[in-house]
């Protein structure tokens, strides 16, 4: 140690370079001690160091979060003030309203009144609609429910009579007559030749068949041939011939003439023959100042258009007649015949064609829906039991048949039995029956 005498100091001297230091025992002992506790003390010093690096990073987001909280504030301040402004400005309004004698509470329970008065109207026009809307679905399904009925009843109707035609077909003939007439007026021995078509249907198995008097003597219901006979300008030569196919039989050639020798005939091998007829009710003639024919006298369109015809041989199938009165309107009914005649054949195989219907009406004849053509004159009228109720006779309009009652054919087919065991009366049968007021 020196003293420096100007600071007053003690400082040490250093040792001359050329003098080497002498090393002792006790500094080297002490060099790794402190060179530990320097590490130590900077290890501590980095730590502190890292520590305040890390609180200032901690602060900073600190800081960052208190500034977004700070704004965040500001704006929800902002928020109230205007809201308390709009309060303010909504009190100064109502203020001025009471001060003006107008009361806004109760023009909002006025105006809430009315929304309500408006909203119920609008329910109930709602309510009213959809109990409208169900009415009607419900008359719809009501309908659709009537209509599936009337097509199922019609199917199963379809099918009745399906079963019925089935087994009454045999028993339906196809009927043509030819007649030979003279022109008065012209060369003599000239003749010419009517026909006539139409259905018969029959009625026992020894082979009576039923048809109308129409189709087997054409002139008395034709206003051009009565007309002609009542003026003598034709006069009829000989007897009407008459031809019969039962169904499933060939009766036209492929040239669409009549098959005469296949049918059971008044002039052929399979024989047949007139039974009766119900008597005339003609018309008496009307003429005009001239003396020329104004009304010919036509046949009355009454009950006793019918014929009968009796088939040799049998037994035949046949169609039993209905009991009295069981017809009734609406009932469902079915004609079988030959609609068009011989052109209605397009095989030329007899084959009959059903139609179905209802009835109109049941009096002194029944009026029936089913439509009839001619060639279904004869015809039977049956009912879904497959008995005959009627005798297909006549159209008074399009959609309007008119058929003779079982009763009436009942009644002819007795009087014509009584007749045959008299011979003054045989092939003339009497009806008591009422004329029919249609013409």
């Amino acid at each position: 140690m020196h003293w420096n005498r100007r600071t007053g100091r003690e400082w040490l001297r250093p040792l001359p370079q050329n003098q080497p230091r002498q090393p002792n025992d006790t500094a080297r002992a002490k060099a790794p001690l402190l060179l530990a506790l320097n590490l130590i003390a900077l290890g501590l010093i980095a730590g502190v160091v890292l520590r305040l690096r890390e609180d200032r990073s901690e602060t900073r987001g600190d800081v960052a979060v208190l500034q977004q909280q700070a704004h965040a504030a500001m704006l929800a301040a902002d928020g109230s003030m205007r809201r308390a402004e709009a309060l303010v400005q909504t009190s100064q309004l109502e203020m001025e309203a009471r001060l003006s004698g107008r009361d806004p509470w109760q023009d909002s329970a006025r105006d809430l009144q009315a929304d309500l008065g408006t909203t119920k109207d609008t329910a109930a026009k709602e309510i009213h609609a959809r109990m409208s809307a169900d009415r009607i679905f419900e008359q719809r399904l009501l309908a659709l429910d009537r209509r599936l009925a009337a097509v199922q009843s019609q199917s199963d109707s379809i099918n009745v009579f399906s079963r019925v035609e089935e087994r009454a077909a045999p028993c339906v003939f196809l009927l043509h007559c030819t007649f030979d007439y003279r022109v008065v007026s012209g060369t003599p021995g000239e003749l010419e030749t009517g026909t006539g078509w139409g259905s018969g249907f029959l009625v026992s198995p020894d082979g009576l068949l039923i048809t109308n008097k129409h189709v087997l003597q054409p002139w008395k219901f034709d206003p051009d041939l009565a007309s002609m006979l009542a003026a003598h300008d034709i006069e009829l030569v000989g007897s009407p011939r008459i031809y019969a196919w039962p169904c499933g039989e060939r009766c036209m050639s492929p040239e669409g003439t009549p098959l005469l020798s296949r049918a059971y005939s008044s002039t052929g091998s399979r024989r047949l023959r007139v039974a009766g007829f119900a008597p005339d009710a003609l018309r008496p003639i009307v003429r005009d100042s001239l003396g020329r024919i104004t009304e010919p006298p036509l046949h009355e369109l009454d009950n006793n258009d019918l014929a009968l015809l009796q088939l040799d041989g049998g037994p035949y199938p046949w169609l039993p007649l209905a009991a009295p009165g069981r017809v009734r309107k609406l009932d469902r009914v079915m004609t079988l015949g030959y609609p068009r005649g011989q052109r209605g054949l397009e095989s030329g195989v007899a084959q009959t064609s059903p139609s179905l219907g209802t009835v109109r009406k049941a009096e002194d004849t029944i009026h029936i829906t089913a439509s009839i053509i001619p060639g279904n004159s004869g015809g039977p009228l049956m009912d879904e039991r497959g008995e005959v109720i009627g005798v297909v006779t006549r159209i008074y309009s399009e959609t309007l048949g008119i058929c003779l009652r079982a009763e009436v054919v009942q009644d002819f087919l007795l009087r014509t039995r009584e007749a045959s065991t008299d011979p003054a009366l045989a092939g003339h049968a009497v009806l008591a029956t009422r004329q029919s007021f249609y013409r």
